[in-house]
């Protein structure tokens, strides 16, 4: 309880700001706390993750006594794995817009976010999945910087459509470069395009580059 313009404010608590997990070491098993903030958005994603893994076990439990169980495996995850491929874009672009590695209408350099996220949780025991989030982050595809409907619904795509923020990672390099290549064979036809993807090539640091 903290003194404010002489009257007392009382310390509430967000229950979308501190999270806790389970630990167990060699002596037994311990509470942990950590400070990760939350959306109402990251909580139904979660529970719709749940729900698209829960669906594909069941489909999974009836082809599994085929003549051919690993290749009906892969035919069951492969029908699957485009849910899960979106429902983790989503997710992981509200986290980190709701933790503010991203920010809201600015470009998002990779090696900047990995910086942020190793500093914030080099004590923390979820390292595991930070660093499941930093691979998603470098590894993500990006093959048209307008993210047109028809393009995946990765992360990039939900970072820009719901947050105006631009991915800047190793695949966006790559896309800017061929552009550049592209557009500068045509002369000054496409001189606008040209200074466009020239001036987007200025705005990646060299460490993006270098995190694949």
């Amino acid at each position: 309880m903290k003194k404010q313009g002489g009257k007392q404010r009382l310390k509430t608590h967000n229950p979308y700001r501190y999270q806790s997990q389970t630990v167990t070491h060699y002596w037994g098993k311990k509470v942990e706390y950590y400070k990760e903030a939350r959306t109402k958005r990251m909580e139904a994603l979660t529970e719709q993750a749940k729900s698209i893994n829960q669906n594909m076990l069941n489909e999974w439990e009836i082809c599994k006594s085929e003549k051919r169980p690993n290749e009906a495996w892969e035919n069951v995850f492969h029908k699957y794995q485009p849910a899960f491929n979106t429902n983790t874009g989503e997710f992981i672009a509200e986290y980190l817009v709701a933790n503010n590695i991203a920010q809201r209408g600015k470009p998002l350099h990779c090696s900047t976010a990995i910086k942020k996220m190793n500093k914030s949780y080099k004590k923390d025991t979820r390292r595991f999945m930070m660093y499941f989030y930093q691979r998603y982050i470098i590894d993500c595809k990006i093959t048209d910087l307008s993210f047109p409907e028809t393009s995946e619904k990765n992360l990039a795509y939900f970072l820009h459509h719901k947050y105006g923020v631009l991915l800047l990672n190793g695949s966006a390099y790559d896309l800017c470069q061929k552009k550049v290549e592209k557009y500068s064979a045509y002369g000054d036809f496409y001189k606008k395009e040209l200074q466009h993807y020239q001036n987007l090539l200025k705005k990646f640091y060299v460490a993006d580059t270098k995190t694949r």
